[in-house]
């Protein structure tokens, strides 16, 4: 065989793997997606007809929202549509598989804002929770870290809890993360540690602010609301925690 002809054969049939192997890498897997800072969801399903649904479902600040769902075809989503009549949306969304991860982006912003409110938006990267961080997984963490909490065995809650903090915090809304840093660092104050317990603390969102009245200052309303009791645990806690090392507490 000639050797130009063999080298074109081999040359078509890489290309041709290689082609192949992005179909198959950027195919869309069903499932369910979690943006960054559990801000927002992504649900991919088939339906009864084979065809490929999404859902999203996402908050921004002031409990601003998107919600949007439609049908994937080749990569592309069409958005259901908003209007009574129901004409065609316009709007339009590319979803890139990467691994357990997707890429998601609008091509038709204008259209795709009708979707949301003034602070929301759906765009990201989504991306599968590890079993450790799913929602159950986090709600069974967090009871038995209670559990043995109650019972004073600090330092296995404090095993229970850590990992919750140090490899799920992609998957935990703000609000909840702060929450855990609250139980976290009580459980470090009383094994004996309250620099461990300061340390955590001060990764809080709270942590910048000295009272209520400067934290009311900077946040949205409703998400002030939301967040204030935290805020407060906080601030009580990093007291309790100052008054173990033996630092005078600053005046909130």
């Amino acid at each position: 065989m000639n050797f130009r002809l063999l080298l074109t054969i081999v040359l078509l049939l890489f290309a041709t793997s290689v082609i192949a192997g992005e179909k198959i890498s950027s195919a869309i897997i069903p499932g369910q997606y979690i943006l960054s800072g559990d801000s927002g969801t992504l649900k991919i399903r088939r339906d009864d007809s084979g065809s490929l649904m999404f859902e999203i479902e996402s908050i921004g600040g002031n409990c601003h929202t998107c919600s949007v769902s439609g049908t994937i075809r080749r990569g592309l989503g069409y958005a259901d549509s908003w209007a009574a009549d129901g004409s065609d949306s316009n709007c339009r969304i590319t979803f890139k598989q990467r691994g357990t991860e997707i890429q998601v982006s609008s091509t038709t912003p204008e259209e795709c804002r009708a979707y949301c409110g003034m602070r929301a938006g759906f765009e990201g990267s989504y991306k599968r929770a590890p079993a450790l961080c799913t929602r159950s997984s986090q709600q069974n963490r967090r009871n038995e870290f209670l559990k043995l909490y109650r019972s004073r065995d600090f330092a296995g809650a404090i095993k229970i809890l850590e990992p919750l903090l140090f490899q799920c915090s992609e998957f935990v809304n703000w609000i909840e993360i702060d929450d855990i840093r609250n139980d976290l660092a009580l459980a470090q104050l009383h094994s004996g540690n309250p620099k461990a317990c300061l340390q955590t603390l001060a990764a809080t969102t709270a942590a910048p602010y000295t009272n209520e009245e400067k934290l009311k200052e900077e946040f949205p309303p409703c998400d002030f609301d939301n967040y204030i009791n935290v805020a407060q645990a906080t601030w009580h806690n990093k007291s309790l925690c100052e008054k173990a090392v033996g630092v005078r507490p600053k005046k909130h």
